[in-house]
């Protein structure tokens, strides 16, 4: 789930490719890098965490940012 968000921003990077100043493309591939490493991260964790247990961490963090922007 989270994974494929990265990998679709790994790709967005690469269609980039030729059309950007070459100092700006050389920054892009360190970011794409960092990205797919996090990739990487992410579908281990994925793979030994449930949905469940994922959306209600999910949930969980979005109140307490909430609770944090009110309070």
């Amino acid at each position: 789930m989270i994974t494929e968000k990265i990998n679709g921003c790994v790709m967005a990077i690469n269609a980039l490719a030729g059309q950007v100043p070459d100092d700006a493309w050389q920054s892009l591939k360190c970011i794409r890098a960092e990205l797919v490493d996090a990739a990487d991260m992410t579908q281990a964790v994925e793979e030994r965490v449930t949905v469940e247990q994922l959306c209600q961490a999910v949930e969980a963090h979005r109140q307490a940012k909430g609770a944090a922007a009110h309070g």
